[in-house]
């Protein structure tokens, strides 16, 4: 999880910093801290990144902070965003930009521990699964993790970031629950995740393992610009 502290006042960033890096060390992954004192250095991470989590200073100086979540917001409508303030005086805007939650500085652990929690809720609720029936079991698969799905005969592979799960079951069916917008169908018997394609040129499609497929020639025309088209806004999102 990428977090952004935006904070002018040593005095309050040096607070704010120590509560965040304790409430981080209880959050399950791996959090990394980007700190930025003033509002032209916030730009200037932002033309590169975009982070998960932000804790903005209302009152900068350069700028209001309400100004800069803007301009998050413009980036991404995923990024949640907490305000630290010493006055309620903007706390209906900042609403208006979807702050997560506005605290009185200085923040305490609980409350910055909440929003952890708060966050972690979040990120749970919007994940998305698939189900796949291996037997008489089903096995649950986070979407966000599936790197590609193969068939060869009646097996069907589906291959994440944590290994290989191999079940006897159609194509079609884990088709039907995949994100098209985010998923491409190759050619017959393979699908795969648009962020694990290394490169779409004349009839192949490169994966970033190395693996090299034909491109369905049906569907050729149309699934390379569905590829470009995503490539194009993911670099939009950046």
């Amino acid at each position: 999880m990428k977090i952004l502290l935006c904070e002018d006042n040593p005095a309050d960033l040096e607070k704010a910093r120590e509560q965040i890096e304790a409430a981080a060390e209880t959050y399950p992954e791996e959090s990394m801290l980007e700190i930025c004192q003033t509002a032209e250095a916030c730009r200037a991470y932002l033309k590169s990144e975009v982070p998960d989590l932000v804790f903005m200073d209302i009152f900068m100086a350069e700028t209001s902070g309400v100004d800069l979540a803007r301009e998050i917001r413009s980036l991404s409508t995923d990024a949640k965003i907490v305000f630290l303030t010493s006055s309620n005086e903007f706390a209906a805007e900042s609403y208006e930009v979807g702050a997560m939650d506005y605290i009185l500085k200085p923040p305490t652990q609980s409350q910055v521990k909440k929003v952890f929690e708060n966050y972690m809720k979040t990120q749970k609720s919007q994940r998305r699964y698939i189900l796949v029936k291996r037997g008489r079991d089903e096995v649950r698969i986070e979407e966000a993790g599936i790197l590609y799905v193969r068939t060869i005969g009646n097996e069907t592979s589906i291959h994440t970031k944590t290994g290989v799960i191999r079940a006897y079951y159609p194509l079609r069916e884990i088709e039907k629950q995949l994100d098209v917008s985010r998923f491409l169908k190759v050619r017959k018997g393979l699908i795969t995740s648009m962020d694990y394609i290394e490169s779409m040129e004349g009839d192949y499609c490169v994966l970033k393992n190395g693996e090299e497929y034909a491109i369905s020639r049906k569907n050729k025309s149309e699934n390379r610009k569905k590829f470009y088209d995503y490539q194009f806004s993911q670099i939009e999102r950046r």
